[in-house]
């Protein structure tokens, strides 16, 4: 039986398909709402945490969004403990 994907939380135990993902798109290439910047470094295991680390915490309302910012909640969409790339949603 095949699995449904669902929403989750952004996480570093799908890092790999993540990166696998992001090369797909292309390195320098824009993903809208992925929330990753121009100089965003997530190549290595530990900036790849820090990055899903700033993830979380801009949705997090307890701490201060800080100077010109909101909080944002990003949400990734898994299936079988892989992350999905959003235009293969859906598909087979």
């Amino acid at each position: 039986m095949r699995s449904v994907p669902e929403l989750i939380s952004p996480t570093v135990r799908l890092r790999e398909s993540w990166l696998a993902s992001r090369e797909e798109w292309g390195r320098e290439v824009h993903q809208d709402g992925a929330g990753l910047r121009a100089g965003d470094d997530v190549d290595s295991t530990i900036s790849f945490a820090r990055w899903v680390g700033g993830l979380l915490r801009q949705a997090d309302a307890s701490r201060p969004a800080g100077e010109g910012h909101v909080h944002a909640g990003y949400w990734w969409i898994a299936e079988d403990d892989a992350y999905l790339e959003p235009s293969r949603c859906g598909t087979s």
